[in-house]
C-alpha cells in the first residue's frame, strides 16, 4: 500500500523501518506543525533499503491546497500516529481507504483525550490501545486491532507507560498488514466512556474526596504532570509525585490537614474518609520528603479561601 504519517516521534520512524523492508511503500512524513528540528528525519535512511523518505511540512493539514496536494500523491492510507490537530472530512476522504489512528485506550469504552488517566480513577485495571479508522467523531470509527494490559493500581504513570510501550511498533505494523490483507472490521455500536481535556483545576486536589480517588489521581499522572496541592494562609503550591496507602480507619475529622509526620514517609493527610502518606513531594521545584508540623493544613474549602480574601479585599477597599 502507499501510505503517508502524520506525527513525528522514535517509534514513526521504527514503523517506517518495517514498513520499508515490507510489501509498503512511504510516501512521505507529515510532522506536527509545533515541530521545530526535522534534523533527524531528514538525514534517516529508512529500512534495510536506506531510503530516504521526503518530509511534507504544513502549518493546516485541514487547508484545501495542502489536501489537493496529498490527493495527486494517490496515497492509500494515512497513518496517525500522535499529529496534534483533528483531521477534517476532507482530509479523511482523501486518501483511498481513509485514516487510521493509535488510541491510548481500549475503544469504544474509553475514548477521549487521556483514557489511561479516566480509566484509571475509574477503577478499571484492564487498560490497553487499540488501533482504529478514524471519523467525523472521535474514537468512533471502526476498530482494526486492540490489545490489553493487566495494571496494578499502585503503578505510577511513567511505569505504566514502559508497559504500553513493549512492542507498539509491531502492534501498529501488524493492523496496517490487516487492511492490506482485507480484513473486516465492525463498527463500535456503544457510546462506551469519553474523557475529554483536563479542565482548568483538575489537578488541584481535592481533599474531601477518599484516599483511593487521591491516589489514582496522583499515580495516574507522577511524574509527568504532578496533581498539586495548597497550603492555607500563604497559598503556597505543593506538587505531589508519591503518596502511599495509610492502615487509617475511616472516620470524620478535617480534609487536608496533617495527622503525623515521619523522617521516612512524609506526612500523614486526612482524607475524604481516612488518610494517606505523602511520601515525596516538590516544593520550590525541590524534591523532597515532606514534614510539615502536625496540624498543618492544605486548602480543601476554596469556598472559605474565596471569602476570607473577599473580607481582606473589603477591608482595605474601606482603609482607602
Amino acid at each position: 500500500m502507499k501510505l503517508l504519517i502524520f506525527g513525528y516521534n522514535k517509534n514513526i520512524f521504527r514503523l517506517i523501518d518495517l514498513l520499508v523492508d515490507s510489501v509498503h511503500q512511504v510516501l512521505g512524513i507529515i510532522p506536527p506543525t509545533e515541530q521545530q528540528s526535522f534534523v533527524y528525519a531528514e538525514n534517516r535512511k529508512y529500512g534495510s533499503k536506506k531510503i530516504k523518505i521526503p518530509l511534507i511540512k504544513t502549518k493546516n493539514v485541514n487547508d484545501s491546497h495542502f489536501i489537493e496536494k496529498l490527493q495527486r500523491l494517490d496515497c492509500e492510507l494515512y497513518v496517525n500516529w500522535g499529529h496534534t490537530q483533528i483531521f477534517s472530512n476532507e482530509l479523511l476522504k482523501s486518501s483511498k481507504l481513509g485514516a487510521i489512528n493509535l488510541h491510548r485506550g481500549l475503544l469504544p469504552d474509553a475514548r477521549g483525550y487521556d483514557p489511561v488517566f479516566g480509566e484509571r480513577v475509574n477503577g478499571e485495571t484492564t487498560l490497553g490501545q487499540t488501533i482504529h479508522f478514524m471519523s467525523n467523531k472521535i474514537d468512533e470509527g471502526k476498530v482494526i486491532s486492540r490489545r490489553q494490559f493487566t495494571i496494578s493500581e499502585n503503578l505510577y504513570r511513567d511505569k505504566v507507560d514502559e508497559i504500553f510501550q513493549k512492542d507498539i511498533v509491531e502492534f501498529y505494523f501488524n493492523a496496517i498488514n490487516k487492511i492490506q490483507n482485507k480484513d473486516n472490521f465492525t463498527k463500535p455500536n456503544s457510546f462506551g466512556k469519553y474523557y475529554p481535556k483536563p479542565a482548568d483545576g483538575d489537578q488541584i486536589i481535592d481533599w474531601k474526596e477518599s484516599s483511593h480517588i487521591i491516589l489514582s489521581k496522583i499515580r495516574s499522572l507522577s511524574p509527568y504532570k504532578p496533581h498539586f496541592t495548597f497550603l492555607t494562609k500563604n497559598y503556597q503550591i505543593i506538587e505531589i509525585l508519591k503518596a502511599e496507602e495509610s492502615e487509617i480507619q475511616n472516620y470524620y475529622s478535617t480534609c487536608g490537614q496533617i495527622l503525623d509526620r515521619d523522617e521516612s514517609l512524609g506526612n500523614l493527610v486526612k482524607t475524604g474518609d481516612n488518610a494517606i502518606w505523602l511520601t515525596e513531594v516538590k516544593i520550590n521545584d525541590e524534591k523532597a520528603i515532606p514534614s510539615f508540623p502536625i496540624g498543618t493544613t492544605f486548602v480543601s474549602n476554596w469556598i472559605h479561601e474565596f471569602m476570607s480574601i473577599h473580607k481582606r479585599l473589603k477591608n482595605l477597599e474601606e482603609r482607602v
